[in-house]
Formats: structure tokens, sequence, C-alpha cells
């Protein structure tokens, strides 16, 4: 994420909509600048745009949103992590757990009574699998 940027060393940031940050030019997402760099990088590797498209791996990525009280949105998190203890996670930005066909996001809204899922798999089946999965869990965890 963009604040996770400030404190690691790295080049170049992507979100899932398409924003992209170059940390040594600016901490936040820049559309001209990213195509400028995009350009730049094509133009020095001699690589055409549908050359690269055409390399990149299968991917897909299933967004859902889950309605939450404000009050229950910690007890979601917490059985999320707890849930997580015996796999991969991370907890920069929610909480990612990394599963062997993709891997799953919970991040909790701060402004409405919603929790966001996303998964994202090298094929549209297994994300869409992981999206129900995590659905499935968290509206028993929410129904505790």
């Amino acid at each position: 994420s963009v604040r996770t940027s400030e404190f690691l060393e790295c080049d170049f940031i992507a979100r899932g909509g398409g924003r992209f940050a170059f940390p040594d030019f600016l901490h936040a997402p820049d559309a001209m600048f990213a195509v400028a760099k995009l350009l730049d990088l094509l133009a020095s590797t001699g690589v055409r745009v549908s050359e690269a498209y055409d390399a990149l791996p299968p991917y897909s990525y299933q967004r859902s949103e889950l309605a939450c009280p404000v009050e229950k949105k910690g007890l979601a998190m917490r059985r999320m992590s707890e849930d997580s203890v015996d796999k991969e996670a991370g907890f920069v930005d929610g909480i990612q757990v990394y599963l062997e066909k993709g891997s799953v996001l919970l991040l909790p809204d701060p402004h409405r009574p919603v929790l966001h899922l996303g998964a994202e798999a090298g094929e549209e089946d297994d994300a869409l699998a992981l999206i129900e999965a995590y659905e499935k869990k968290m509206t028993g965890w929410l129904e505790e």
C-alpha cells in the first residue's frame, strides 16, 4: 500500500483498481507519472505493449462486500486472524491470507458498516471459490 511504502524500501506500488505510485517520486498514486514510466520502460526494452500484455500470467481478482455492524468489525478481524494462525498471512492492510491457489484479503471499511473481501488467484474459478468460502466463514462468524 501507499502507507506501507513510507516504511519499506520499494520502487513501485500497485493497487487493484489500477492505482500506481512511485515512492521515489511521490507516496501517492499519480496516473500521469505512471503512464510516463510505462512508456519509458517500454521504450528502453523495445517491447511492444501487446507483447508485454501477452506475457502476463493469467490472473483473476474478485471482490465482495459484506454488511457488518460497526461493533462486530473487531470480532470479524479477530476470527479471521485466528482462522489464519496455521497459514501464511499478512497484517499490513487488513488481514491477507495466502493459500495454495491464491489469497484472500479482509479489509474493514473505515466509514461504512461493511467488510470488504478480495480474492486473487491465477484462475477465475479459484478466485470465485475463495470469495464464496470466505463469505460463508464471515457470515458464520458474524452470526455468533
